[in-house]
């Protein structure tokens, strides 16, 4: 799911001497922002924090596959064989071949255009991120 367990030295500085209430992966914060705000159960998101894009297909609103690239070399080559490896898995297993590509604070919008030609795209924008996580765990 998109974790680097041996990249999280703040949790792992905080066990010891702080209580934990909970963990929220940020994938699933975005997950649950779009299908409150869409409505869709079946996407494919791709979205861009910190140094990394996470691609994340979502199948009757459940995370079903995702990849994960350093912002370097999320290019639209990159980017477009995780989409047609989701199709095709997709296609094989349920049978869904159309479904929208949802960008949310993915800068590289030449990306995002290129992919229109062959994808029904729908780019929300930027969207403040402790907006969205607060949206996940209940604050707003």
């Amino acid at each position: 799911f998109c974790i680097n367990s041996e990249r999280n030295e703040l949790f792992h500085h905080m066990v010891g001497r702080s209580r934990i209430s909970s963990v929220y992966l940020i994938q699933f914060c975005y997950i649950h922002y779009v299908f409150s705000m869409l409505r869709r159960r079946d996407y494919i998101l791709i979205f861009s924090t910190n140094d990394f894009t996470y691609i994340l297909f979502c199948l009757d609103a459940t995370l079903h596959k995702s990849f994960l690239l350093e912002n370097e070399v999320a290019k639209y080559s990159n980017i477009s064989t995780k989409i047609e490896s989701i199709f095709k898995d997709a296609a094989a297993d349920t049978g869904i071949r159309k479904i929208p590509v949802v960008f949310i604070n993915f800068e590289f919008k030449d990306i995002i255009e290129k992919l229109s030609y062959s994808y029904y795209v729908y780019d929300v924008g930027r969207i403040d991120e402790d907006k969205i996580i607060k949206k996940y765990i209940g604050v707003l």
